[in-house]
């Protein structure tokens, strides 16, 4: 026996490499605003999907530079509750588009996390930012008529990861959906009233630069830590469109402003200028928030942790809407450019 010797004349062929899936991906427009249930253009995040394999996909999203709501940390990077709002618009327009979820169902949101590198996502500089999602999807059910979910991925910017983010999900049709609600079957819907709250937190104490986008108000003789959800249902963002409850995304919101105070509180005696960004959430809903009934927003040092970790609670009429617990972390202050003089700077520039 011997080894067979190539010829000579045997050229090799390289295999053409896969397209990155990544380059596949148009961030050219939006994708149809009722497949990620929201009535304003504006607030579409989502610009395309592709299927990879099965439960397997890739999620393009552009984050604005400017966004009514997030507008990202002092250090400039993006505001992490952009994952949040994305990996929530992503589920429900993979969904509709690969699962054949029928349009009009309903969504129960079960938990919601995100795991970012410090010191965070950076924000577009010029032009708006290209954000990409690898995501897998995991059936959490065997049951042929539920839908339920588990999502994982990971987020991409221009080629570098930026940490990891979760969901559980489920969708069901409008009559299973009634019967979630009322038990007892079908009732005349109540009109919501706003709920009484004392002055607000200034927008400064939660992060925030309008009076509109602060969600708590101090409680009187209440422990630290304990607020009062304040719900604007005129708000062009966290109430996009109408909702039957309180949505997920205010009780997300409300919790990272509870926690704002005493993250940021020490900045100012560290042995270096710093401030305190928000990298790690988890949070986990239990029962529909009703509109009109006052929520409490609790928030406490989480046990044997840093003085930067968090545990958080919304509870209503006795019972708990949401828990959560929230890691922040300490950056530097970025430095503000001292402005020069008008007449230190005359002769530049010009053309």
């Amino acid at each position: 026996m011997h080894a067979s010797v190539p010829s000579a004349n045997l050229q090799l062929v390289a295999q053409p490499s896969k397209p990155d899936p990544h380059r596949l991906l148009t961030f050219e427009h939006g994708v149809p605003r009722r497949l990620v249930h929201k009535a304003a253009v504006s607030e579409v995040l989502l610009t395309d999907a592709l299927m990879l394999d099965t439960d397997r996909f890739v999620v393009a999203a552009q984050w604005p530079r400017e966004h009514l709501l997030y507008n990202g940390a002092a250090n400039g990077s993006s505001d992490p509750l952009l994952v949040a709002e994305t990996i929530r618009q992503a589920v429900i327009y993979l969904s509709h588009r690969f699962y054949a979820v029928p349009e009009g169902h309903h969504f129960i949101l079960d938990s919601l996390e995100f795991d970012i590198d410090a010191p965070g996502i950076p924000q577009g500089t010029g032009s708006p930012l290209a954000v990409v999602l690898d995501v897998s999807c995991v059936p959490t059910t065997d049951n042929p008529r539920r839908f339920a979910m588990d999502m994982e991925c990971s987020i991409h910017v221009e080629g570098h990861r930026y940490g990891r983010a979760g969901l559980r999900w489920g969708a069901m049709d409008h009559r299973r959906y009634t019967m979630l609600r009322r038990p007892e079957g079908p009732a005349p819907k109540p009109a919501p009233t706003a709920v009484a709250c004392g002055p607000a937190l200034r927008p400064a104490d939660v992060g925030h630069l309008h009076e509109r986008d602060v969600l708590l108000s101090p409680v009187p003789h209440a422990a630290p830590g304990t607020w009062l959800l304040k719900v604007d249902q005129d708000h062009p963002v966290l109430f996009d469109h109408g909702s039957d409850h309180i949505p997920g995304m205010v009780l997300l919101e409300a919790f990272r402003q509870a926690c704002h105070p005493a993250a940021q509180r020490d900045n100012a005696s560290a042995p270096t200028p710093s401030i305190a960004v928000l990298t790690f959430a988890a949070t986990s809903f239990s029962a529909f928030g009703r509109l009109g009934a006052p929520v409490t927003i609790t928030s406490h040092p989480a046990p044997g942790s840093d003085d930067l970790c968090f545990g958080l609670a919304a509870t209503q009429e006795g019972r708990t809407l949401a828990t959560g617990i929230q890691q922040w972390v300490r950056v530097p202050k970025p430095r503000i450019p001292t402005q020069r003089s008008h007449t230190d700077r005359e002769g530049e520039g010009r053309c």
